[in-house]
């Protein structure tokens, strides 16, 4: 459900994007792309943003490290589609989400150690 409404929004941002530009220049100064959505990167506009979000990498409960879920290659495309479309644009990964387990991330965040092995 949560993707529907993902996709749902995503689509209201874009649309209200086209509505309110007027042909103008703009400026965003963030915006996100869920890897799971069906819109496709290569099919937006992405000259008017700063900054773009990849969304979702997660942490493995067990040892603090970063979990870049199958298909790994699409945060790896998303940066080269987005300099390719907008090289002045900076790209970062998203970690987390709202299917997230947020005890695991106060687990990683409270012990010193933890969080080394995060960075």
């Amino acid at each position: 459900m949560a993707f529907f409404y993902a996709n749902i929004f995503l689509f209201f941002f874009l649309h209200q994007l086209i509505i309110f530009s007027n042909g103008q220049n703009i400026t965003i100064k963030g915006g996100y792309w869920l890897r799971e959505s069906e819109l496709s990167l290569d099919k937006i506009d992405l000259t008017p943003f700063t900054r773009l979000f990849c969304g979702f990498a997660d942490i493995n409960s067990q040892t603090n490290q970063l979990i870049l879920t199958s298909p790994n290659s699409s945060f790896i495309q998303f940066t080269s589609i987005v300099q390719q479309k907008n090289p002045s644009a900076k790209t970062l990964l998203s970690i987390g989400g709202g299917g997230a387990n947020k005890t695991t991330y106060g687990v990683m965040a409270t012990i010193p150690n933890s969080r080394k092995k995060f960075y």
